[in-house]
């Protein structure tokens, strides 16, 4: 029960009641873990930092009308990551979780797998993240974020200066979602890793992805596995883009490019 999750009374929250954890851990570790990547995809990882500091509350529940609480117990430690994932926080959980911290200079990992988010909780995310230039790994995968949700974290893109990676896999983009983020991608000059693995894109996508590539400075990552509908041509011309700029370019037949 969430009651048993969160100590509601004006006591302190005890570390064993919300998973939470004093001791540094390897980061690379948990985000494996919070991803559910195993075995011949964790190559696609980039480098992370050794240790985090986290506040762990996967699948606990949570819902919306929890963030406040949640909000409360990150104003009173200075976490550097917050794994949320597998809990049902929704739109408006991520809405008010945004507004939260927005100006918080010290969280640099969010980890918002499978929490039904949309288009609506990506627009508040984008928003906070014009001002919020800390957070480093943006964790969205297994969510529901669509169109319009792609283009508004593509036009937060040329104005944050902190995203480096963006695991977006697990989604509905789509070709046109995909497009609008490739605009952003050409105004950004931090995102170094890209996951789109399981995003309903065709080769449509691919060709925005790969003009967007052509003008990046920073992207050497990029992700676009369990994409059926892209065709081999699309793939050769992305894999030609990416041995030029030496970006790593992961699709189902393994590593086509690397640096």
């Amino acid at each position: 029960m969430i009651e048993e999750v969160w100590n509601k009374s004006d006591q302190k929250l005890k570390p064993q009641q919300a998973g939470l954890s004093d001791k540094k851990e390897s980061f690379e570790t948990l985000f494996q873990s919070e991803t559910e990547e195993r075995d011949t995809r964790k190559d696609a990882f980039p480098k992370t930092p050794k240790d985090v500091i986290g506040l762990h509350l996967t699948h606990k529940g949570l819902k919306n009308a929890d963030v406040d609480i949640l909000l409360r117990q990150i104003s009173e430690r200075a976490y550097t990551a917050l794994f949320l994932s597998h809990n049902q926080i929704g739109d408006q959980g991520v809405k008010d979780l945004s507004k939260g911290i927005q100006n918080n200079k010290t969280i640099q990992h969010l980890i918002l797998t499978n929490n039904k988010l949309t288009d609506f909780a990506m627009a508040a995310l984008a928003d906070m993240l014009k001002v919020n230039h800390h957070i480093g790994w943006l964790v969205l995968n297994k969510n529901a974020i669509g169109k319009r949700g792609m283009e508004e974290l593509g036009k937060c893109l040329p104005e944050n200066k902190g995203i480096k990676h963006a695991v977006l896999s697990e989604n509905q983009a789509g070709d046109e979602g995909l497009k609008g983020l490739a605009e952003g991608l050409t105004k950004n000059n931090t995102l170094e890793s890209l996951f789109l693995r399981d995003n309903h894109i065709s080769s449509d996508g691919i060709t925005y992805l790969t003009e967007a590539l052509s003008k990046t400075k920073s992207l050497n990552r990029i992700d676009i596995r369990d994409n059926p509908e892209i065709s081999q041509p699309a793939i050769d011309s992305l894999d030609r883009i990416a041995k030029e700029k030496g970006v790593r370019l992961y699709q189902d037949r393994g590593v086509l490019a690397s640096a």
